[in-house]
């Protein structure tokens, strides 16, 4: 998005019959503000125009320029990794405030994943996650919200079906089956414009 040419390289991405949109890496930037920069709010007009849809890779300390973005555009987008909040440090503020605001614009979207990298590697525990993954399903409802393994990252701290038991388990018991079998795909189906 810094390369006055990035229109004609996401043309060149798209030819590719699995390319299904594109991820702005925000937690790797020195300065997450650059994307409400006038050439980056620019891009992300095109790319609403074009109804693409964004991950949004943000740690929760940069949570403030995602909410200053979405006053400005309508992106279509969905949050990785809960905005990998402090999980080892059981904090949940203000994270819990900014993904509230986040949650109320209906083209965002919220992805259960990224989580054992985010607690302690080697002890974490379920009931670490369920305050986090609750407040997801609160705000965001289940059809807003994604499963993902972030495999093989998760692989750090846990396996692919250590990852996928604790979504299960980290759930609000309320949820139908229908509910969960749209966080665990239909939803991201929806989102990505699968066939």
């Amino acid at each position: 998005m810094d390369d006055p040419s990035y229109k004609k390289q996401l043309e060149i991405f798209q030819q590719h019959p699995t390319c299904l949109g594109i991820r702005v890496m925000i937690q790797d930037m020195e300065d997450e503000t650059k994307i409400l920069q006038i050439h980056y709010l620019d891009a992300f007009s095109y790319f609403e125009h074009m109804d693409l849809p964004i991950d949004l890779l943000v740690t929760s300390n940069q949570l403030d320029a995602v909410c200053q973005l979405l006053k400005q555009t309508s992106i279509r987008a969905v949050i990785d990794h809960l905005a990998k909040p402090e999980i080892a440090k059981g904090i949940t503020e203000p994270w819990k405030q900014q993904i509230t605001e986040i949650a109320q614009y209906p083209n965002i979207y919220c992805k259960i994943s990224g989580m054992v990298t985010e607690a302690d590697h080697q002890s974490w525990r379920q009931e670490d996650f369920t305050p986090y993954v609750h407040h997801i399903v609160d705000v965001f409802g289940p059809d807003r919200i994604m499963y993902g393994s972030d495999w093989p990252v998760c692989l750090l701290a846990a396996t692919y079906k250590d990852v996928h038991d604790l979504c299960e388990a980290t759930l609000p018991t309320h949820l139908t089956a229908d509910e969960r079998e749209n966080i665990f795909g239909n939803n991201a189906s929806n989102f990505y414009k699968l066939k």
